[in-house]
């Protein structure tokens, strides 16, 4: 069952840091392009909060400029590729 939801997260990374590298293209991205993926990449730090069992000062709806995102978004793969 691990490897599965393994595939599954390599998969969500694959597909974000395909969004993020567009993001990074724009010299300046629309807010709510950097609103939902701020939220997406949120979600998936609350959720490898609960699995580990730590708080995090992190919002839902937390919103990043695009360096930001890229920063965060492959700090997150890391995180969870160790859990």
């Amino acid at each position: 069952m691990k490897k599965y939801f393994n595939e599954l997260f390599e998969y969500e990374f694959w597909a974000n840091d395909e969004i993020i590298k567009f993001i990074l293209t724009l010299h300046n991205p629309p807010e709510k392009l950097l609103s939902v993926m701020s939220h997406i990449i949120n979600a998936q730090i609350l959720w490898l909060c609960r699995l580990q069992g730590k708080i995090t000062d992190v919002k839902v709806w937390q919103l990043y400029d695009k360096y930001g995102l890229d920063k965060i978004s492959k700090n997150t793969a890391i995180n969870l590729n160790e859990y």
